[in-house]
């Protein structure tokens, strides 16, 4: 009898990067909505001047994002570098992200 194994969406879904951080100009300041496609349910408004706010939106924008239009306008390299090491990221984005730009590992 062969065993089952179960993969997941999460396991086989693409995990999208921006060719270059510097590319990503999102906002860096006031209250920002994210559009439905990216948050499926609860809020979409989140205020930047609230760390775990923000941790919670870069989050979404990088786990949901399916276009890379998506991560150019609602993240801000800047604001990526410094949440980074908090961001609590399935494995595959992380690995991803560092593997194409290993300075945020550091």
């Amino acid at each position: 009898m062969m065993s089952e194994s179960r993969v997941s969406y999460r396991d086989v879904r693409p995990v999208i990067v921006a060719a270059s951080l510097a590319e990503l100009t999102g906002p860096r300041s006031g209250v920002f909505e994210l559009p439905r496609n990216l948050v499926w349910s609860g809020r979409a408004s989140f205020d930047f001047g609230d760390d775990q706010d923000l941790l919670l939106a870069y989050k979404i924008v990088l786990v949901e994002s399916m276009r890379v239009e998506y991560l150019q306008r609602w993240l801000n390299e800047a604001t990526l570098r410094r949440l980074w090491p908090r961001l609590g990221l399935p494995g595959a984005v992380r690995d991803r992200w560092q593997q194409a730009f290993p300075e945020l590992a550091r």
